[in-house]
């Protein structure tokens, strides 16, 4: 961010959470920030040793967490969860966004493109079977707001209103950065 950090909002006015397992999308999801609060004034929760970086997109103060270089996963995800919950007690949505994972065929999906999800599908709720994988356990449904928040955003880029690549280029250039930075590679050597 070149803008200097502002003093942060109450602790009681972040009602978005976005957790970050690994590093890479620790530093898209700085990238994404508007604005940047000094976080100095951060009261944690009892037994809450995550680091957190707070921010706003767009009208949303919006708290970051810094990941572990180390832990990744399930667990390590619900732990921040939970941590951040107890921190920022009004925190209406967290949202894990980051690097997709399990596309079934190769056809679907390629590298570099954004996909917007209603679900995370742990890989301990399933099993791979001679039939395909089943689901074993029960995943929970996002809040309603945000379901429809995702079908006005779908609408809108089958309608062309938006286009995502002119997003990332928008913020890439916000942020100094070349826009082959984050292309389509030319090569996708997902199933190569």
């Amino acid at each position: 961010m070149s803008l200097p950090a502002r003093p942060s909002p109450s602790q009681l006015d972040y009602m978005v959470g976005w957790i970050c397992v690994i590093p890479e999308e620790h530093y898209a999801a700085l990238e994404i920030l508007d604005e940047k609060y000094a976080s100095t004034n951060i009261v944690p929760a009892e037994g809450d040793r995550t680091s957190y970086i707070l921010g706003r997109i767009g009208e949303h103060d919006v708290v970051i967490n810094v990941p572990a270089t180390t832990n990744y996963g399930e667990l390590h995800a619900s732990i921040i969860a939970k941590n951040m919950k107890s921190t920022f007690p009004q925190i209406r949505f967290v949202l894990l966004v980051g690097i997709g994972g399990g596309i079934p065929f190769p056809h679907d999906i390629r590298l570099g493109d954004v996909v917007l999800g209603t679900q995370v599908i742990p890989y301990a709720f399933g099993k791979e079977t001679d039939y395909g994988f089943v689901r074993t356990g029960r995943v929970t449904i996002p809040p309603e707001c945000l379901l429809v928040t995702l079908t006005t955003l779908e609408g809108h880029r089958k309608t062309r209103e938006i286009h995502i690549s002119q997003c990332v280029d928008t913020i890439s250039a916000r942020h100094g950065s070349e826009p082959n930075d984050y292309s389509r590679p030319f090569e996708d050597r997902l199933y190569g």
